[in-house]
């Protein structure tokens, strides 16, 4: 848990750091539209409610009667490309938008970047998936003058880029947020006030506080002492590993314990198989002392695969890697029931708020959401993390360690829950700390 001290000397870092753009008050998030209850007609309810919620958050048609003729025109269709039912034409449009992610974005930012327009501190980039896909461009208000914004769109224009972008005036850039956001957990570390997660939100420039024991009087509390702090104070669920396999493809450890095949790697002529780092550590509430378990043999339906190599468990992953043979290494992933061969991962820091990231696991199979969060700060189990990546593809006790993904991309290894949000460790980050490679022949 975090403990926040009252100390004014430790509050004085945050505040500087505000200090290099201004104060301004938190943006005030919009309440989510409160959906019709509509009556069951012999509906799968579930499935409803998922659909609903996939499609607001996407900015697909919320039409009663278009969303159950939907549902009952694949009432026999065990698989969904995005874990919902979907038109033709809707399937289409989200694949643009994610060949949009994989494309176009890395070119906006190559451009800026490369041709010296802009620093990491002086923008947020992010996909507005409930405007059609739309890229927004935020920027601090002197760099949206008539003469810097024109500058900007003739370089964009001049490789054909100009009529993705939207832009807007950023109080805090995704960078400041992360500022803000390592001083407050610096703080928290050791000191008196409870505080159970920390996450970044730039759609909205706020620092979300999650609190597992929320009252009104607590979220006071927090707004008082960090007054001038872009703030967001939320009820949480406890943080939780979850731990079981994806589409059906078990793998268990020597102690009992199953888990989910996220990828496989290699690292010089070695090739190991990632999951959940937690599938192989457990947690002594009452010593408070972990165990990590590098004995574990990990099989599947009883065939040996091979035995840890490396855990990690903090930071920005939650992994280990098993040593397998060459010959079982593979690149194909399991959604419901249907296999597909990746072709490529995304690079560390290279993925941007509103992304579409889909999730496939063994609980709850491949679900879709979009990223909300690139720095989710928790402890959990005895370790703290930072930079964990914060969605709302929906996921249950079944589906740690499974793999994160879009079209044919790896993004990542699915964690757990905390926060308020479906956890998972970015893929770059996994490699990076690992010194992993991702199989992909």
């Amino acid at each position: 848990m975090l403990r926040v001290s009252k100390s004014f000397l430790m509050l004085l870092s945050i505040l500087l750091i505000l200090s290099s753009f201004g104060f301004s008050s938190s943006a005030q998030s919009m309440d989510r539209d409160v959906l019709p209850q509509y009556e069951r007609e012999n509906l799968d309810i579930e499935l409803f409610q998922k659909s609903l919620s996939f499609r607001e958050e996407f900015g697909l048609s919320l039409e009663k009667q278009h969303v159950l003729n939907v549902i009952n025109s694949q009432t026999e269709q065990e698989y969904y490309e995005y874990g919902v039912p979907l038109t033709p034409d809707e399937e289409k449009e989200i694949g643009r938008r994610i060949e949009l992610q994989e494309t176009i974005v890395p070119q906006i930012i190559q451009v800026l970047e490369q041709k010296g327009q802009l620093q990491d501190s002086d923008y947020t980039l992010y996909i507005d998936q409930k405007n059609g896909g739309k890229i927004v461009l935020k920027l601090k208000q002197d760099l949206l003058s008539k003469a810097k914004l024109g500058l900007l769109q003739s370089t964009l224009s001049a490789v054909n880029l100009d009529q993705e972008v939207i832009f807007q005036e950023a109080i805090y850039t995704e960078q400041d947020l992360d500022n803000i956001s390592e001083k407050i957990l610096e703080i928290g570390k050791s000191q008196e006030m409870t505080i159970d997660s920390i996450s970044v939100d730039v759609i909205e420039e706020n620092i979300i506080i999650g609190l597992v024991d929320y009252s009104v009087d607590r979220e006071k509390e927090l707004t008082t002492y960090l007054s001038g702090v872009p703030i967001k104070v939320i009820q949480v669920e406890p943080p939780s590993d979850n731990r079981a396999p994806y589409g059906g493809e078990i793998i268990s450890n020597s102690r009992g314990s199953h888990c989910s095949t996220g990828y496989y790697a290699t690292k010089g002529s070695a090739y190991y198989l990632v999951t959940a780092g937690h599938c192989s550590r457990t947690w002594n509430n009452s010593t408070k002392k972990a165990t990590f378990h590098y004995s574990d043999v990990y099989s599947k339906n009883g065939e040996r695969l091979g035995q840890v190599s490396q855990i990690e468990y903090g930071g920005s992953v939650d992994a280990l890697t098993v040593t397998v043979n060459s010959s079982t290494a593979n690149s194909y992933i399991n959604i419901n029931g249907a296999s597909r061969k990746m072709t490529s991962f995304e690079a560390r820091n290279t993925d941007v708020v509103g992304q579409v990231v889909c999730k496939t696991g063994y609980k709850t199979g491949s679900t879709c959401s979009t990223l909300q969060s690139k720095n989710v700060s928790l402890s959990m189990s005895g370790a703290w993390f930072t930079k964990l990546r914060g969605s709302s593809y929906t996921s249950d006790s079944g589906d740690s360690g499974g793999t994160v993904y879009a079209n044919a991309k790896y993004l990542g290894v699915h964690k757990g829950t905390g926060g308020g949000y479906k956890l998972y460790s970015q893929i770059g980050e996994v490699n990076h700390v690992l010194g992993l490679t991702p199989y992909l022949k």
